[in-house]
């Protein structure tokens, strides 16, 4: 099994900078998926975008 590695930058130096501020709202994809998207932008292409994301779990064994 291989370990992780972590690269730094010199920036990242006094840690991880935090999330940009800004406002967003949830927008709820499915039964069980909430989403935030951003005020002001296309709520209906983020829901598309997010129920087309390929899906590729690291962990998962296709013949179990």
């Amino acid at each position: 099994m291989k370990r992780m590695k972590t690269f730094r930058i010199p920036e990242q130096e006094g840690g991880i900078p935090s999330e940009p501020k800004r406002k967003t709202k949830p927008v709820r994809v499915d039964r069980n998926t909430i989403i935030m998207v951003p005020e002001g932008a296309d709520v209906e292409a983020h829901k598309k975008k997010y129920q087309e994301h390929e899906v590729s779990v690291p962990g998962w064994i296709p013949w179990w």
